[in-house]
């Protein structure tokens, strides 16, 4: 049985089925996509159970709507409950305050504002998924940070590589407040040729300053010789920094890179690219808040050395939006150097024993 790797469409944002096994199939869900997927999120319970199956794991790498909005709603049907999820991994304030004597911050989750003005809140959709899974007696480790230790599930290894203890502190700290906002990529760099981003311009890095998106749970998932890298929104240095610290200057080979926070070039810089050895990226967006950012590509390319970069996406953005240039699609796309391959329910093989997609017939 290879590794399965299934990119649903979750609209701007995040929904990743991974299954894999011999004789018995472990299934592993990061995120459910905003509130809008959670009839999709439902139908992908739906489809593991007829297989005799259960969610394993379900990973919320964070908070934010786009990541927990689906379950967050789906959780309410009676059908879904721990009889279809074994294990779900969420990071919490109350795990947060204890595991780091955060005491001045225990009661922050019961003082949460109702909602921003014409979009739901994060938190307060959080603590209330939270309470809903607690009701629904699943287990649930609510403290998961890079330790440099590797967790095993199912002879898949496991390695945590964010977030630290610096980013769930900082999350707690701003649990309560609102009006955060997360920096976006620049249309205006989307829309000119990837040759006129110079080297100033993919070397410099507004770094993602969300609190939400810092606590996102990255990691590597290592099973037989297919090692996936998982990048959910986090810190571009924060994940760098823990791989020097647990590999050293050795690079990692990595078969497939779900990229951070949807392409976005607040989340992917050179440091952390040139310590991979991969050609093979997903990109999970409908292109929204202008992602993915050209810079990111540029990025990608410079990493490679200008050779081929696949980039597999449950959507088609770069069509909707006229995203590469005539001057792109010369040097670029037409010799597929930047090969854009959209994902659909036929699998697709990235390598033996390695198969992408999204939803199934």
């Amino acid at each position: 049985m290879p590794v399965e790797v299934r990119v649903l469409k979750a609209f701007q944002g995040d929904c990743i089925w991974i299954r894999y096994g011999e004789k018995t199939f472990t299934n592993i869900i990061i995120d459910s996509g905003p509130s809008t997927f959670t009839n999709k999120f439902k139908e992908l319970i739906r489809e593991i159970r007829k297989k005799e199956e259960i969610i394993d794991l379900l990973v919320f790498t964070h908070i934010d709507n786009d990541h927990i909005g689906g379950a967050s709603k789906a959780m309410i049907d009676e059908n879904v409950n721990n009889n279809c999820i074994k294990k779900i991994w969420i990071n919490t304030p109350t795990a947060i305050c204890r595991q780091f004597n955060l005491k001045q911050y225990e009661n922050v989750d019961h003082q949460i504002p109702v909602s921003t003005v014409n979009q739901e809140y994060s938190p307060k959709i959080a603590n209330s998924l939270i309470d809903i899974i607690a009701k629904k007696k699943i287990e649930t480790e609510q403290l998961i940070m890079a330790t440099g230790r590797s967790i095993n599930i199912a002879d898949a290894e496991i390695m945590v590589l964010s977030p630290t203890e610096k980013e769930l502190i900082e999350l707690v700290k701003e649990w309560g407040k609102y009006g955060m906002n997360t920096p976006f990529s620049s249309e205006v760099y989307n829309k000119v040729a990837i040759d006129t981003i110079n080297d100033m311009e993919i070397n410099k890095y507004d770094k993602d300053k969300s609190p939400y998106n810092g606590s996102s749970i990255a990691f590597t998932f290592k099973y037989k010789d297919i090692t996936l890298l998982l990048l959910g929104d986090a810190y571009a240095d924060t994940v760098a920094q823990v791989m020097g610290d647990i590999y050293g200057e050795e690079k990692l080979v990595v078969d497939l890179t779900k990229l951070s926070h949807h392409g976005s070039s607040s989340n992917s810089n050179s440091k952390l690219l040139d310590k991979l050895i991969c050609s093979n990226y997903i990109i999970s967006t409908n292109g929204a808040n202008s992602n993915p950012d050209k810079r990111t590509i540029a990025r990608l390319l410079k990493s490679n050395d200008g050779k081929q970069i696949n980039l597999f996406s449950n959507y088609n953005w770069w069509e909707n939006k006229n995203y590469f240039t005539k001057e792109d699609k010369v040097k670029y796309i037409n010799p597929k150097i930047i090969n854009r391959i959209e994902l659909n329910s036929k699998m697709i093989n990235v390598k033996e024993g390695l198969l992408i997609g999204n939803e199934c017939d």
